[in-house]
């Protein structure tokens, strides 16, 4: 006997369209008007053609996948071999303009320039300064290194206070005060925090007796 092998028709991919008319249409008016925010993109954009072919025509890349990778080797050249030079440009308007303000700002001398810096900054690199030179390993285990800085944060502090100890408007804030002005750092902030709080546990231990 001669056995019949029955094979099902594979089904044919039909594509879902929508039943509902309403939607069908937002999608064909997706199809045939595309977002492209680019006007030149826009007009150069054939609606029959495939997104693909479209960006070919229009001087991009689809697939950035597909790019090569450039093969183009520099030649090495000679020492004889004059080097071409570039053609010089003239300099527009707005960098002219700002080179113009560099050159007005440092025949300033700097006036208008200055440093942020406060002035617990300041006491802070005098003491360390004055106690430990340019150890920064020693600084950043000091005690009053209360924000646990490493020793390259240090130095950038350090760095900071030196520009601004060159600057005119250091010297002008020591001749408006005749010296740079004492601020209490932190370390006297805690202290009297620490001392408030004694005092507080102090009275209320006293109102605790008092009502036993």
């Amino acid at each position: 006997m001669v056995s019949h092998s029955h094979h099902k028709p594979e089904k044919r991919k039909v594509k879902k369209v929508s039943s509902n008319p309403r939607k069908r249409q937002k999608q064909e008016r997706k199809r045939l008007n595309p977002l492209i925010p680019c006007p030149i993109a826009r007009k150069a954009w054939n609606d029959r053609k495939s997104v693909a072919l479209n960006f070919r025509n229009i001087g991009l890349v689809f697939n950035l996948n597909k790019i090569k990778p450039n093969r183009y080797k520099p030649r090495e050249e000679s020492s004889d071999t004059p080097r071409r030079q570039r053609p010089v440009r003239n300099k527009s308007k707005a960098l002219l303009r700002y080179e113009e303000a560099i050159d007005q700002a440092n025949d300033k001398g700097g006036e208008d320039f200055k440093i942020k810096i406060s002035y617990a900054e300041i006491d802070f690199a005098k003491a360390m300064i004055a106690e430990y030179g340019v150890d920064y390993e020693a600084m950043s285990r000091d005690t009053r290194n209360y924000f646990q800085e490493t020793p390259n944060q240090l130095q950038a502090r350090l760095k900071k206070f030196y520009r601004y100890k060159e600057t005119p408007q250091a010297q002008k804030r020591v001749r408006l005060t005749g010296a740079v002005p004492k601020v209490h750092h932190a370390r006297n902030k805690k202290k009297k925090a620490e001392a408030k709080h004694k005092k507080m546990r102090m009275k209320i231990k006293r109102i605790i007796r008092k009502k036993k």
